[in-house]
């Protein structure tokens, strides 16, 4: 991890921004959006430990929703030791791409300082987009700070009988950082393992 240095000595922290893109369509109703509640909520005590193992970088949270459109949960960056993560329903469409627009706005520079660590994005979702989320991913893919970011995909679909499953939503998460949850277990094992990743670039 590159490290600044001030007048005098003292280390500079650097932000590292973390987005949460969480699916609540309504076909992620009941068991599915409660396995991804349960795991945000059981990351957080991770993502709090690893922080303070890093304490030249300052991790900043923020989680995004998308069903019939898409908001911020949170509407600006939180740090990490004072992040709590609301329990969400589920119900509507999967505008996927409405969310692609929201997270591209804040990708730009600015908002994103230039000085920041590459952020790190986690997309939780089920299954098809409903939208046009072509257009949106495309202009995504073109923003260097995309470029530069961690980005992990895990697709939650019970019905795929192996993990070798891969839905649409997944095609701009490199191969090897998707995950096909094809049971309902939790999913915190295959998130926990990055969480000291985001930290090492």
């Amino acid at each position: 991890m590159e490290v600044l240095q001030r007048p005098g000595g003292e280390l500079a922290t650097r932000p590292i921004h973390f987005f949460w893109v969480v699916d609540c369509s309504g076909s992620m109703y009941g068991e599915k959006i409660g396995i991804v509640n349960n795991t945000i909520q059981e990351c957080i005590p991770e993502m709090r430990s690893a922080a303070d193992n890093n304490p030249n970088a300052q991790l900043l949270i923020r989680a995004l929703q998308f069903s019939s459109g898409a908001s911020w949960i949170t509407s600006s960056p939180v740090p990490v030791e004072d992040y709590g993560w609301e329990d969400m329903d589920a119900n509507g469409l999967t505008e996927l791409g409405k969310a692609f627009d929201l997270l591209a706005a804040q990708l730009s520079i600015p908002p994103m300082p230039e000085r920041a660590l590459p952020p790190v994005i986690v997309l939780l979702s089920d299954g098809q987009p409903t939208d046009d989320y072509k257009k949106s991913m495309d202009k995504l893919k073109k923003l260097p700070w995309f470029r530069k970011a961690v980005k992990i995909a895990i697709s939650i679909d019970f019905t795929i009988p192996d993990r070798r499953g891969r839905s649409q939503n997944l095609r701009f998460i490199p191969p090897h950082r998707r995950t096909c949850i094809s049971n309902p277990i939790p999913l915190y094992p295959y998130l926990s393992r990055y969480n000291l990743y985001i930290f090492v670039h």
